[in-house]
């Protein structure tokens, strides 16, 4: 610890990280509403090519991940704490997530190339007021 950091190790005092499946933290906190949930979802939806397959070699099969939509869409209907989730910005989302859109804003990344940067848009998600 160093006193520059005193301020965000009390914050985290109070967070729980987890490496459970998001639906059993998704369940544990539905219907606390002092609770709030950043959803950093394990690249749902990315255009990153780095983390296809969560760093784990795949077979010649993409993994339908879809499901994981379906999951947060089902949560943001009936929940009681609050979230935010950003993810990448493409009509689809837009459209799925269109009731919880609070912001879009533009993102870019280094490439492995050097001096290349990639352009993304990313959208907040939120149920929390504007």
């Amino acid at each position: 610890k160093h006193s520059k950091y005193l301020k965000t190790d009390e914050f985290f005092k109070q967070a729980e990280v987890s490496n459970k499946d998001f639906t059993e933290i998704l369940a544990q906190y539905n219907d606390n509403p002092r609770a709030l949930l950043y959803l950093d979802p394990p690249y749902l939806d990315s255009a990153n090519s780095l983390y296809v397959g969560y760093g784990r070699p795949q077979g010649g099969e993409i993994p339908d991940r879809t499901g994981m939509y379906v999951e947060l869409i089902k949560f943001f209907t009936t929940c009681k704490c609050g979230f935010i989730l950003v993810m990448n910005y493409n009509r689809l989302n837009a459209y799925l997530y269109a009731p919880w859109i609070s912001g879009t804003y533009a993102k870019e990344y280094a490439s492995h190339r050097e001096g290349e940067k990639r352009r993304t848009r990313h959208m907040i998600i939120s149920n929390l007021a504007n």
